[in-house]
């Protein structure tokens, strides 16, 4: 064996040591995630049932203050420009939806497709279920194609090569280079992952849940404090309408 393929093996070897503990963190961040949305939707049903309908009539009664006070203001969500003068749908917004084409297959498309024709076709299977996997990936590989989608076309091929070891052969160059993809797709994965968790907890729901996990930790509780509070604001609202209007108030 030449030094060059023993060189090769072990910078392979090595990339896919880096994309086996990227892959890790990976899955520890979308078991974060899970858990973390598990924690909001058992809180949400708390918040709900302790203060979430004292926001609403609160909103409300404030709604019904500011038109008492002539100070309502409405705003009309269709914008004009959607439609044409005579009512209709614009012409120009058809065009962007009806009759849509798919892109021309660029020549690097139609070479990797080529290619992952040759390597997957369900064909080349040697027993039903590795008919059934290939099939599977021959389908996304089509849409992929259909839709012009380089990037995607190459991310099915990766991954056919990666869960589907030793069927076909691949040189070490172009093994490496599809390691390396793989590990740049996970870490993306990582950073998409860790937003969707920051956007979970600076969220309404996720900004209250930390709040009263704090006061627990301090021994007071924060819903039974809010809800106070918004009782407070709720009976001087109630005050003002019944003042401004001539009428009591009924929560209806």
């Amino acid at each position: 064996m030449s030094d060059g393929i023993i060189e090769d093996e072990g910078c392979i070897a090595h990339e896919r040591q880096v994309l086996a503990a990227h892959r890790e963190e990976l899955a520890q961040r979308k078991r974060e995630l899970s858990a973390f949305s598990d924690r909001l939707n058992q809180f949400e049903a708390q918040y709900n049932e302790v203060v979430a309908s004292l926001y609403i009539e609160l909103d409300l009664l404030h709604y019904d203050i500011s038109q008492l006070n002539g100070a309502a203001e409405f705003h009309e969500t269709i914008q004009d420009e959607e439609y044409s003068e005579d009512g209709d749908i614009d012409s120009e917004d058809c065009e962007s939806t009806v009759g849509e084409r798919r892109p021309t297959p660029t020549q690097d498309i139609k070479d990797l497709f080529r290619h992952a024709a040759k390597s997957i076709h369900p064909d080349l299977a040697g027993n039903e279920d590795d008919r059934t996997h290939r099939t599977d990936y021959m389908a996304q590989i089509n849409e992929a194609y259909r839709s012009g989608d380089f990037d995607q076309l190459r991310n099915v091929v990766d991954e056919f090569f990666e869960t589907t070891p030793n069927t076909v052969d691949e040189v070490p160059d172009e093994e490496l280079s599809r390691v390396q993809r793989l590990i740049t797709k996970v870490k993306r994965e990582i950073v998409q992952t860790e937003s969707q968790i920051y956007h979970l907890q600076q969220s309404h729901l996720g900004i209250h849940l930390e709040r009263v996990e704090n006061a627990e930790s301090e021994g007071w509780d924060y819903l039974f404090e809010l809800a106070t509070e918004l009782r407070i604001e709720l009976a001087a609202a109630v005050q003002e309408y019944e003042l401004l209007s001539g009428e009591v108030y009924t929560n209806e």
